[in-house]
């Protein structure tokens, strides 16, 4: 019964306050003055209809989505340079200067450690190191020999935390 009651309370509360809220907002002639008004491009927008006072109100909603369109022009103005930034460093990112003997010397390792049958911390070490030597197609191709070694138990795994 007080969940009723609370129900209750709450409905009448949230129709009392919207009612206010809408005569405030709404109601150009209100003693309140300008602070109560609506924003100046709001204005003309707003017509009221109905012969004795406020019956129904309609709003033109063109405005409205002129104003979104600005501010999403401008924030993703904003967020071009950023953009283009990152744009440029990922590439960057993903080209090392090891040796065509380096990348074979990781890979080869990579497939050691996998092979090894024990994944522990150190060897997780090791294998973001060797990593870190290999283009990404390789880097792709030894996660997931890592994974298939670790799905199938071939790889018993040991660590700390995630053992990748």
């Amino acid at each position: 019964m007080n969940k009723l009651g609370l129900i209750g309370v709450s409905l009448s509360v949230g129709i009392g306050m919207g009612t206010l809220l809408d005569r405030n907002l709404f109601n150009p002639t209100h003693d309140g003055g300008e602070a109560n008004a609506p924003s100046a491009l709001l204005q003309g927008t707003l017509t009221v209809s109905g012969a004795s006072g406020p019956s129904a109100v309609s709003f033109d909603i063109e405005p409205l989505r002129a104003m979104v369109r600005e501010e999403l022009a401008l924030a993703a103005s904003k967020t071009q340079p950023n953009s283009d930034a990152r744009a440029v460093a990922a590439p960057r990112a993903e080209t090392n200067d090891a040796s065509p003997e380096q990348r074979r010397d990781s890979l080869q390792a990579v497939d050691t450690l996998i092979n090894s049958g024990h994944w522990g911390d150190e060897e997780r070490n090791a294998f973001h190191q060797k990593l870190a030597a290999l283009d990404p197609q390789q880097r792709e191709q030894a996660m997931q020999q890592l994974l298939q070694a670790l799905n199938s138990g071939a790889l018993k795994a040991s660590t700390v935390g995630a053992p990748f």
